[in-house]
């Protein structure tokens, strides 16, 4: 196995001898520069050899021997192809090689180097394809270094420019990564609970999913904004969500989304003093939940026990802990089994 390892790694130094020769002999001297840098500036291993997984800023699957060929026809034609039309988009194609390489290998700033030159020669040529293609990739990158701001600015820009093209796909693709983008900026803005910047953020879920057609996106972006607007004391508009998710689920017999909508509108009618609406809404979560599987059919019958705990009706709250109890045993479930019984326990001392 070691002598295999060494083998490769004396490969691939006399490969990269090899090509930096070819360069200077082509009369390259600035892509000589940049092959020798990402071959030969490796950091010390622990050991103090010259460790291959320590190259600067770039993953050693670059050392392989296609990949650090291309590379290197790459820079090469960046270098020394003419500036006629013909040159200059052979030249556009060496940037987004040379930059997909180094996006590939981990080396996103080296990356973005690459692909910002290509966008203006893409500019200068006035080729929308080519301005499109970039822009998606700048995208791409700047998500990964969760540069959000400037990942929305490209992705947008591509959109626009896959519209110029007439190309529902990339429209739809270019929707799709914003899609992404704002589902974390929502979440993290949820976690700090920022509620209103979460919403506006979902809001833009919902406007991105709309290009992409995405339906069932939309309906669960609603929900959560509900949920936000519940959180907010905001019932009623919570309310209003939740109705629209519960009627997308019941068109498109989503279960698991039917007993979203049940829960989260049970909470919205009890705040709302509306108790016999709430109850409604969990009989209607129970009759779904036997339809699926026992944890969420005995997490319905807690809901039950608990709801009519709250609101002192005691003999139904000990038949529903009953059957929450005897639900978690089937189940063999020690956490929910030991919940069941303190809930049971407790309903069963206070009552008269």
């Amino acid at each position: 196995m070691e002598l295999q390892k060494v083998a490769l790694v004396d490969f691939s130094a006399t490969l990269s001898q090899q090509l930096l020769v070819e360069l200077l002999v082509d009369g390259a001297p600035r892509a000589y520069a940049e092959l020798f840098e990402v071959t030969h500036n490796a950091e010390p291993g622990k050991d103090g050899t010259e460790g291959m997984n320590n190259i600067k800023g770039i993953l050693t699957k670059i050392l392989e021997t296609e990949k650090l060929k291309k590379l290197k026809h790459s820079l090469r034609v960046i270098e020394v192809s003419p500036s006629t039309l013909g040159g200059k988009s052979d030249t556009f194609e060496a940037m987004m090689k040379a930059a997909s390489i180094f996006e590939e290998a981990g080396d996103l700033h080296k990356s973005i180097f690459y692909y910002s030159n290509g966008l203006m020669i893409a500019e200068e040529n006035g080729v929308v394809s080519q301005k499109a293609q970039v822009k998606l990739s700048l995208g791409r990158v700047y998500t990964v270094l969760k540069s959000f701001t400037l990942a929305i600015h490209y992705f947008e820009e591509y959109i626009g420019l896959a519209s110029q093209l007439d190309d529902v796909q990339a429209i739809k693709e270019g929707a799709n990564h914003l899609l992404q983008i704002y589902i974390k900026c929502a979440e993290e803005a949820e976690k700090s609970k920022e509620f209103e910047k979460s919403i506006q953020f979902y809001i833009k879920c919902i406007e991105a999913a709309n290009i992409g057609d995405n339906d069932k996106i939309i309906a669960l972006t609603g929900h959560k904004i509900g949920l936000l607007h519940f959180r907010m004391q905001q019932s009623l508009i919570s309310l209003e969500y939740q109705m629209k998710y519960l009627a997308f689920c019941k068109m498109t017999d989503d279960k698991v989304g039917k007993c979203k909508a049940h829960t989260a509108l049970a909470q919205v009618y009890e705040s709302l003093g509306h108790v016999k609406d709430a109850v409604n809404q969990l009989d209607s979560l129970l009759d779904t939940a036997k339809l699926m599987d026992r944890t969420t059919e005995a997490r319905a019958y807690c809901r039950l026990g608990l709801i009519y705990t709250r609101h002192s009706q005691l003999d139904y709250a000990v038949a529903y802990f009953e059957r929450f109890y005897t639900t978690a045993w089937k189940m063999k479930d020690a956490k929910m089994l030991a919940i069941a019984a303190i809930n049971l326990g407790f309903t069963r001392c206070v009552l008269p």
